[in-house]
């Protein structure tokens, strides 16, 4: 094995697996994350696929969580709040049950149904759900939820009225980035 390819794979097992970030040029200021399947487990179980997406700028990724492939924090007007990404395997309970322990973390009662409460958007990774509800105290949640034949990646803005309010736009921009693949 020659010496540059003895050093690239020690570099490799060095650099830190579970983020690679790149930064555009220094005017655009958009960060592609992109996490590499296998280099994060989840209940034994390693994810299947590679995603990546565009970060909007001014957007912070947070410390690592357990149950969380990601976490941002979005300065606002109305203050700081947060992005999850989570993936489950498979369709994780369902849909309506996701959306109902959203609503719950809210104050919101459950749902029958779905219907009327859904709109779609297009991403490269396909079609993804959303969601927005208010519930009591001034707490909203805005969700997306891209499902296909192995799991279910899950994005659930959380904050305030006005601060989920003011990230919408950049976060409908963050969710039609999605796909799979490398940077």
């Amino acid at each position: 094995m020659s010496l540059v390819l003895r050093l690239f794979s020690l570099l490799l097992v060095l650099l830190p697996v579970a983020l690679i970030q790149w930064r555009a040029s220094a005017s655009s200021r958009i960060e592609i994350h992109h996490f590499p399947a296998g280099t994060l487990k989840k209940r034994e179980k390693v994810l299947s696929k590679d995603w990546v997406w565009e970060v909007p700028a001014g957007w912070e990724l947070g410390a690592a969580q357990s149950m969380r492939l990601a976490t941002y924090r979005i300065p606002t007007e109305g203050g700081v709040i947060e992005l999850s990404v989570s993936e489950l395997p498979g369709p994780a309970g369902g849909l309506l049950s996701n959306v109902n322990r959203w609503r719950g973390q809210i104050g919101l009662k459950p749902l029958d149904s779905l219907a009327g409460q859904i709109k779609t958007v297009a991403a490269p990774a396909g079609e993804v759900r959303l969601v927005d509800f208010t519930g009591s105290q001034d707490k909203r949640i805005a969700g997306a939820v891209l499902t296909d034949g192995s799991g279910s990646l899950f994005f659930k803005l959380t904050g305030s009225k006005a601060a989920v309010a003011a990230a919408k736009p950049a976060f409908l921009a963050f969710v039609r980035s999605l796909r799979r693949g490398r940077p």
